[in-house]
């Protein structure tokens, strides 16, 4: 039987990831004050982090893969091809990894990196 609900998962992400998300439609901000232990750190963000409910569908996991490239590579003036844009750490059910984010990172490697420990089964 549906519902109409969609699956979400709780998060906290940096703030201006977040207002990317929103906008977008990705994500929503519950009311109140959450705690969870499932983690986006970004390096080259600059904002304070906050928590969202990530709206679950078949793009979810690509769209954030994005996002967070897109992120990287706004708040980076033109780097060096091998410089590093900084780093992206996921903590989740899979573990805590922190990966660097170079101008030639894929969405596929940061794919990888999100599905090993938030999105892990």
């Amino acid at each position: 039987m549906d519902t109409g609900q969609v699956e979400t998962i709780t998060l906290r992400v940096p703030q201006e990831l977040a207002d990317v998300l929103v906008s977008e439609g990705s994500a929503e901000v519950p009311p109140g004050r959450r705690s969870t232990t499932w983690e986006i750190v970004a390096t080259f963000a600059t904002t304070s982090a906050t928590t969202i409910s990530l709206l679950q569908g078949p793009q979810t996991l690509g769209y954030l893969a994005r996002a967070c490239l897109s992120l990287a590579r706004r708040r980076t003036a033109t780097p060096a091809p091998r410089a590093e844009l900084g780093y992206l750490e996921a903590v989740g059910k899979g573990g805590h990894i922190r990966m660097p984010i170079f101008p030639h990172t894929t969405p596929e490697q940061v794919e990888h990196l999100l599905r090993s420990t938030i999105f892990k089964d």
